[in-house]
């Protein structure tokens, strides 16, 4: 009787179920990073999601969803979802716009476990933005900045005056740039595209007579960004925020001491 008892509790042992993985366990971790860390409008990027169980064991009943919140990042949704193991999952996405990533592994008991936002900037198509010698002078062939047609509200929140092209001369021997013109950017819209067209501008070197000059031309299409943290959900955050506030209250003067341009960080 005792013999038969002996060999009831030991089958009895064997029907406990063990202990659900959890995000507490020692080992336990998941990752995410990206190559490269910044895109181009239209192209893509990888992400690796690095996932590990307790000491390298299963994770048997977890899930991990990969989610992405696009700018200004304030909600995060399932792109990928699948069945968690230990290893590396490649994934590849193409954010159309500033896009914050993170995986979330979920364990069968309820508990979860999130890596830190990884933000992918998204840079704009760039054309143009060079300066040629001409007969009359030094021309800016001026610029074309293809975005997400996502970012329009933002543009079109962005106050005309800023919305226009300067372009300032200093002659040799002047403190001073002299406004020379300016010219209003246009917006063209295709499908999902947005295209900013910056005009070109022709600076005489009439203008200086006999002397040199230097020439600074700018438009604005960073712009609300310097309200917030210079993330403007295109490309990344401008890092001279205070420049281009400062760049707001001096853009369109007439007349712009070099030194307060060397502090708008444009020049």
């Amino acid at each position: 009787m005792a013999a038969v008892a002996a060999a009831l509790f030991l089958s009895l042992i064997c029907l406990v179920a063990p202990r659900p993985v959890s995000a507490d366990d020692a080992g336990v971790f998941v990752g995410i990073s990206s190559n490269p860390t910044s895109a181009v409008f239209g192209g893509a990027t990888n992400l690796s999601v690095r996932v590990g169980g307790p000491e390298g064991g299963a994770l048997d009943g977890a899930s991990l969803a990969v989610q992405a919140a696009p700018f200004p990042y304030t909600k995060f949704s399932t792109i990928r979802s699948i069945n968690a193991t230990s290893g590396k999952f490649d994934i590849r996405v193409k954010p159309a716009i500033n896009t914050r990533y993170r995986a979330v592994l979920t364990f069968a008991e309820g508990s979860r476990l999130l890596t830190q936002g990884l933000t992918v900037y998204v840079n704009p198509i760039l054309r143009g933005n060079r300066v040629i010698q001409r007969p009359e002078g030094l021309e800016y062939v001026g610029a074309r900045e293809t975005y997400s047609r996502q970012l329009l509200k933002r543009w079109r929140k962005v106050p005309l005056r800023l919305r226009t092209m300067y372009f300032y001369q200093q002659c040799n021997g002047s403190k001073d740039f002299i406004l020379r013109g300016q010219r209003r950017a246009k917006t063209r819209l295709n499908g999902k595209k947005m295209t900013l067209v910056f005009p070109g501008f022709t600076y005489r070197d009439s203008a200086c007579g006999q002397r040199g000059y230097g020439i600074f031309s700018v438009g604005t299409s960073k712009l609300p960004g310097y309200l917030r943290n210079g993330d403007d959900g295109a490309g990344r955050p401008n890092s001279t925020v205070r420049g281009y506030r400062l760049w707001t209250k001096v853009a369109g003067n007439k007349r712009i001491s070099a030194a307060k341009l060397r502090r708008t960080g444009l020049l």
